[in-house]
């Protein structure tokens, strides 16, 4: 049975002079089904994947970006369906 990634973010941006808009992600990844913390799932951004971050043991993750570089999240790990997601613009967003 094919396991489903749940994930939560927060976006939280500011803009950063001549660089852009950037923003700061941050969240936790969890099981769907069992609400267990998914560890060292890859979050990042499909567009640039050298920019993101890995779940710690927690299933919690933060980066910031530039959000020049994309404006959608990808969530892959061992066992579990990739999750996409565009990030909205907002200063707090729940996906």
């Amino acid at each position: 049975m094919k396991r489903f990634i749940l994930f939560s973010i927060l976006c939280f941006a500011q803009v950063a002079g001549l660089t852009g808009q950037r923003v700061w992600v941050s969240g936790r990844v969890t099981d769907a089904r069992t609400g267990e913390p998914v560890l060292f799932a890859n979050v990042y951004l499909p567009e640039s994947p050298s920019t993101g971050t890995m779940t710690d043991v927690e299933g919690v993750f933060e980066f910031g970006f530039d959000r020049s570089k994309g404006t959608r999240l990808e969530v892959s790990a061992i066992g579990y369906n990739a999750f996409s997601q565009k990030v909205p613009a907002g200063d707090s967003v729940r996906l």
